[in-house]
């Protein structure tokens, strides 16, 4: 399968490709960097850790299952299909974030974009400074955070304690039938609503109680 690298020749920016091929088989480290272009990885690799460096240009990555997944993005759209790791790291600065699937314990991270996850399993910080952030099904712990923009997550399962914050904007958040929570939601500027038996208090802006059964973790949500 390949590795394709779109380049430019900055004369007549006329685009060049420059493709890699590699075997599904490699199962070695893979350390990648882009100063300008797109990098596109359309096979299935299990590697031992995976590295990517890309200044300016799209990423978009088919499946990859390693140890260690780490990839920073200054300027560009990140699209992931399945990842799964033990350690997580996405950073992109300007862009939008779309994955089918992650799994892993780490961070992901956008300063001025959307993040879109349809589904996410592990100890994860999500955030973005400027844009939306939503996750389809959630299963872990950790904390989802935007300073503006909206929230949009379901919980599946629950394995930790959560925080959910945006600074301005709306938090739509939806339980699972199986998970426990302990719930304490509060919101400086507007109102909660909510169809579950919780106790509101402070004109509907504190909102505190537990759902589901057993030994729940803590939900914050702000």
């Amino acid at each position: 399968n390949d590795f394709i690298f779109p380049l430019f020749n900055f004369w007549n920016l006329t685009p060049r490709i420059l493709t890699i091929s590699l075997p599904e088989s490699y199962s070695k480290e893979m350390d990648l960097s882009n100063t300008s272009g797109d990098l596109t990885i359309s096979g299935e690799y299990s590697l031992a850790s995976f590295k990517s460096l890309a200044t300016s240009g799209d990423v978009s990555i088919k499946a990859l299952v390693c140890t260690d997944f780490s990839l920073d993005s200054t300027s560009g759209n990140v699209t992931l299909g399945d990842i799964g790791t033990q350690k997580l790291k996405i950073a992109l600065t300007s862009g939008q974030i779309e994955a089918d699937s992650l799994t892993g314990d780490g961070n992901i991270s956008c300063i001025s974009g959307d993040v879109r996850i349809k589904s996410l399993t592990g100890d994860a910080s999500v955030s973005t400074s400027s844009g939306n952030i939503s996750v389809i099904s959630f299963s872990g712990s950790g904390s989802i955070s935007c300073l503006s923009g909206n929230i949009d997550i379901a919980a599946a399962k629950s394995t930790g304690d959560l925080s959910v914050k945006t600074v301005s904007g709306n938090v739509d958040f939806s339980i699972g039938r199986d998970v426990t929570y302990k719930i304490d939601a509060n919101c400086t500027s507007g109102d909660i609503s909510s169809n579950l038996p919780l106790s509101f208090s402070d004109s509907g802006r504190t909102v505190t109680g537990q759902i589901g059964s057993g030994t729940p973790n803590h939900l914050s949500v702000r």
